[in-house]
C-alpha cells in the first residue's frame, strides 16, 4: 500500500512540475 501512495505522490509531483513549468 505504502508503494502505491508513493507512486501517487510521485504523478502527482510530476503534474505540478509540469503545471509550474508551462
Amino acid at each position: 500500500m505504502n508503494s502505491v501512495w508513493f507512486e501517487v505522490q510521485r504523478c502527482y509531483a510530476l503534474i505540478i512540475d509540469k503545471n509550474i513549468t508551462i
